[in-house]
Formats: structure tokens, sequence, C-alpha cells
């Protein structure tokens, strides 16, 4: 039992756990887990939502990806038709949160755009502020 709750843990993104996981009891981190549930649900319910309400609509994907040290990738995939968010947004976000853009690479594949971006932190012993540039990525893609 104990094997699977490490497993359930270890899922879940170390920036949705406040204090971070390692300062908390197992239960605690088990109730976090399943809040973090809970929000993905309510998160793919407002998505199928806004999906039925509009099914020719281009959602646009946006992923953080801690790397470990210093480092971090964004993966943004956007429809051809859509183009409310714009490179420089993510970018600006970046370095609000601390981080310096290293690369970025951009691809077409049929009617979708890949960006993906590696950034790391300008002073790294100060880090990155992940969850903050999380916020605020979601408050960029429901606001477009």
């Amino acid at each position: 039992m104990k094997n699977l709750c490490y497993q359930l843990v270890s899922l879940i993104p170390p920036h949705h756990f406040n204090p971070p996981k390692d300062f908390l009891s197992q239960q605690d981190q088990l109730e976090q887990a399943a809040y973090y549930i809970k929000k993905l649900r309510e998160r793919i319910e407002e998505l199928r939502r806004r999906k039925s309400e509009n099914p020719n609509h281009h959602h646009h994907v946006l992923k953080l990806r801690d790397l470990g040290g210093s480092s971090l990738e964004v993966i943004f995939i956007s429809g051809l038709i859509r183009k409310n968010i714009m490179l420089h947004q993510i970018i600006a976000i970046l370095e609000q949160g601390g981080a310096e853009v290293v690369t970025v690479t951009i691809s077409k594949i049929g009617d979708k755009i890949f960006h993906t971006l590696h950034a790391q932190a300008k002073v790294s012993r100060v880090g990155v502020d992940t969850t903050r540039i999380c916020e605020r990525f979601q408050e960029l893609i429901y606001s477009s």
C-alpha cells in the first residue's frame, strides 16, 4: 500500500504541492493528490463543455515541464486558425517568473504549430517560480 501511495504522489507535478511534498505527511500528500485529481477532472469537464459549445474552436495546449536543476521546457501547440496567443507573451511570462529562454524550436504539422522553448533560471540559486508561471499561462489561455 505504501508503494502505491508513493507511485500516486510521484505522478503529481511538484509545483502542485504546497508546502513541498517532502514536508508533508503521507496523509497530507494523498489529500493533495486527491485535490489535484479533482481539479484535473473539473478542467476536463470545462474543456468538454467548451468544445461542445463550439466544436470548430481550436484550443491551445501549453505545458510546462520542470527538467530539474534550474531548467524548464515549455511546449505550446496552437492551431493555424486561431493565433491569439503570441510567442512573445509566453517568453514574457517566463522572464517575469525568473527564467531566461535559451532555445526556441517551431515546427508545423498539419494544421498545428508546435513551439518548444527551453529556459533556465536567470539566477540558479534563486530558481524559477513555476507555480506563478503556470498560473499566468492558464490566465493567458483562458483570456484568449
